[in-house]
């Protein structure tokens, strides 16, 4: 069987040949990484909760924190060299996904019966400027397991969801977390049926802008070894792919693939039957569009995800409507929404299994 063949035989199965740039998760194993000393003197404490902070959602899964340890405390930095410089230029995303990860680490301490006093420098976003300093403090808080569970259990679904509505129940558990900042469109809504349009617009046209498509395969992981030595970017596996889909992907694609016309018009037929088998999107504002408020709303969409979890509701973020002009400018208007939109979530229910152990990253990478 030829490549031709095998891109037929993907096709057929329904595979996402281009990926949606999301912001992502993958769970469970950690990459092996050189032992770095400045986590071996580190309090076994902070190594925990270090380890699940690496289980927070980033975009294509870049992880971009850097983190320097002093004693009981943490300041935290934001990796350039892992920021997306093309779609996202303003590092909006990139603020959102070091929060996500504060947010992470926060919960993480908490459920092991400790404290975090975090202390946000956001007044600018820059290389090797500190964002957060953090203290970590005993208490005494009993230990739970719960949310321990949850961190290390939510992931991306980008497969097809079941038709039918999420349960008024469920929505409302949901905004409870923000009632000002969390809104809920039924995809068989105008709202709904809009964001629908929208979305898919602007996927195809970030598809088909090779520089945006460039940096995507920067961060595609076509080699199995690769995948165990860097454990970021998107692979296989987070995308639940397995048997022949798998072995083809690792077999037969490269990173010259993801510009090319197949991956590109596959891509863009999964990203429309994804949006058909929604049930609903869960939309995420901010205050306002200062770091403080941006800072807030990516602790807010983590919390959010990890109730999705404890739902058992399905969740895949979907970024392009808020990278694509005009889409994003259009959006909130047409939407009614008066504050910054920071998160598009498309959610239903399946009854298809998770993803299960996806690799990671280890904490100790992440020292400085």
């Amino acid at each position: 069987m030829d490549r031709k063949e095998f891109i037929k035989a993907m096709t057929a199965l329904g595979i996402v040949a281009v990926l949606p740039r999301d912001v992502v998760h993958a769970q469970g194993i950690t990459n092996k990484t050189t032992n770095n000393k400045a986590m071996q003197r580190a309090d076994s404490t902070i190594q925990q909760i270090l380890s699940y902070g690496m289980h927070a959602p980033s975009s294509h899964n870049t992880q971009p924190w850097k983190v320097k340890l002093e004693g009981n405390r943490l300041k935290v930095f934001g990796d350039f060299e892992r920021r997306l410089r093309i779609v996202d230029p303003n590092n909006r995303e990139f603020l959102l996904s070091i929060s996500a990860f504060i947010e992470t680490i926060d919960l993480a301490a908490v459920a092991m019966g400790n404290q975090l006093k975090i202390e946000p420098f956001l007044d600018s976003i820059s290389a090797d400027k500190e964002l957060f300093s953090i203290e970590v403090k005993g208490s005494n808080l009993s230990s739970t397991n719960a949310t321990l569970s949850l961190i290390e259990n939510r992931f991306t679904d980008r497969k097809n969801y079941n038709f039918g509505e999420i349960t008024d129940k469920h929505i409302s558990n949901l905004q409870d977390l923000d009632r000002e900042n969390v809104h809920y469109f039924s995809s068989n809504s105008p709202s709904g049926k809009l964001i629908s349009e929208l979305q898919i617009e602007a996927f195809t046209k970030q598809s088909n802008d090779k520089s945006k498509q460039l940096e995507l395969s920067d961060w595609l992981r076509f080699d199995k070894d690769q995948k165990e030595k860097l454990g970021d970017g998107l692979f296989p596996e987070m995308l639940g792919l397995n048997g022949l889909p798998k072995f083809v992907w690792y077999s037969f694609f490269n990173k010259k693939s993801a510009v090319g016309s197949s991956f590109i018009n596959q891509g863009i037929k999964s990203a429309v039957e994804q949006i058909k088998h929604t049930s609903g999107f869960l939309v995420i504002t901010s205050n306002s569009r200062e770091s403080i408020s941006i800072y807030e709303s990516g602790r807010l969409y983590q919390k959010t995800l990890l109730k999705c979890t404890e739902l058992s509701i399905r969740n895949h973020t979907i970024s392009q409507i808020l990278e694509e002009v005009p889409m994003k400018d259009q959006i909130g208007d047409n939407l009614e929404l008066k504050k910054p939109i920071q998160f598009i979530i498309r959610l239903g229910y399946s009854n298809q299994n998770g993803y299960g152990k996806h690799i990671r990253r280890s904490s100790n990478s992440i020292i400085t």
